[in-house]
């Protein structure tokens, strides 16, 4: 009879664990799904001027003879690090950063410009300079969301690398001038 109790005792208390998991799970499913706070979703009318902005951006790159560059969306947290300064606001609060299953750490993209000399490096493009590119990705800040500032943003950039003359900065300005 002692077991018995005992069983009818855990039983008890696995059925009220359970009871409690379903109460939370129908909290959770009767909440409406929100985005995440300085995160938005870009639809309709949204979508399509973002798409236009960035044909024209595209197109402009290309007549000067930058061609595309995809980076991943998550970089080793060193790339930030040293190409920004431990010290920089970025890399201080504004990074999200995190500790991946290997112990690495690992930080969303917050700007373009580390991730492009990274893979240049990576891929050996260094040896056939110049080198012109572009971008267009999602880049990540954790910063306080205000009016005009998310946490998620897009970022159209141009690096042209290996020209070490004033002009290459003058070309990348008359680019911008001519996309607007």
């Amino acid at each position: 009879m002692y077991g018995w109790s005992r069983a009818g005792h855990a039983s008890q208390r696995y059925t009220t664990q359970i009871q409690r998991c379903t109460l939370q799970i129908q909290r959770c499913t009767t909440q409406a799904p929100r985005a995440v706070r300085g995160m938005a979703d870009r639809i309709g009318v949204a979508e399509h001027k973002h798409q236009h902005i960035l044909t024209l951006a595209r197109t402009t790159a290309t007549r000067y003879g930058y061609t595309p560059i995809h980076t991943p969306v998550i970089e080793y947290s060193s790339i930030f690090e040293r190409t920004l300064g431990t010290n920089s606001d970025v890399v201080g609060k504004e990074l999200y950063k995190f500790l991946d299953s290997s112990n690495s750490w690992m930080t969303l993209r917050p700007e373009g410009t580390a991730s492009v000399a990274r893979a240049i490096i990576t891929n050996k493009l260094e040896h056939t300079m110049p080198q012109k590119l572009f971008y267009s990705e999602s880049m990540f800040r954790h910063e306080r969301p205000q009016r005009g500032r998310q946490r998620q943003f897009e970022q159209f950039g141009v690096e042209l690398v290996g020209v070490a003359h004033p002009a290459a900065d003058v070309e990348c300005v008359q680019l911008g001038w001519d996309f607007l």
